[in-house]
């Protein structure tokens, strides 16, 4: 019932044996420690970058979690890929399809604005509108773009999350092969609970 003990120990076999049985054993044990929706997203991030997202609820469960954070087309992508593998049993599919009409309509009215989104970062005058808009950049899968505005909006200054940003643009860094970049952005993460995160970020690095 040592839990650091256990978490220490699967870390160190994901840092010397990465196969994806220990990545699957070590993200399903932070799950369980994870409570925070914004821990959960960045989570879920890392398990599907890892190939460890097989089971319906934890699509369900991420696509849940994107669309209510705003990030609709990112939920719309991992629903529909979900649907397409058949991962869904009876009590998760229709969960599954609501949250996807939920995704393809927020989706939708952000394909408008992604037309717009390079005047909408010039235009913008506070941090916290430049990294909505890294936000919007990211959720669309264009992560040059998603770390240039969340950078440009934590130089600003006064973003209302801060960390959540950081995490963001390490994620975006990470996916565009940039690991030097990405881990500066992960260690600017502070927020108890979203470090432990960020450190599994760190490892797969």
């Amino acid at each position: 019932k040592d839990e650091p003990g256990i978490m220490r120990s699967l870390e160190g076999l994901v840092r010397h044996y990465p196969a994806p049985k220990y990545w699957e054993d070590l993200l399903n044990a932070q799950l369980y420690r994870t409570k925070d929706d914004r821990g959960l997203r960045s989570l879920y991030r890392l398990m599907n970058d890892t190939d460890t997202l097989d089971k319906g609820e934890e699509y369900a469960e991420m696509g849940s979690t994107l669309v209510t954070g705003g990030f609709p087309n990112e939920a719309k992508q991992v629903l529909e890929r979900g649907m397409a593998q058949n991962v869904f049993d009876a009590g998760s599919k229709p969960r599954a399809q609501a949250e996807l009409e939920r995704a393809r309509t927020g989706a939708a009215a952000d394909a408008k604005d992604v037309g717009t989104a390079a005047a909408q970062l010039a235009a913008a005058k506070t941090g916290t509108q430049m990294v909505a808009i890294g936000k919007l950049y990211f959720s669309a899968g264009d992560y040059a773009n998603a770390v240039d505005a969340i950078q440009k909006g934590l130089a600003k200054g006064g973003v209302a999350d801060a960390d959540d940003a950081n995490m963001l643009a390490g994620i975006a860094n990470s996916r565009l092969g940039k690991p030097t970049e990405a881990r500066a952005a992960f260690e600017a993460v502070k927020a108890p609970g979203l470090t432990d995160v960020a450190r599994l970020w760190i490892l797969k690095l």
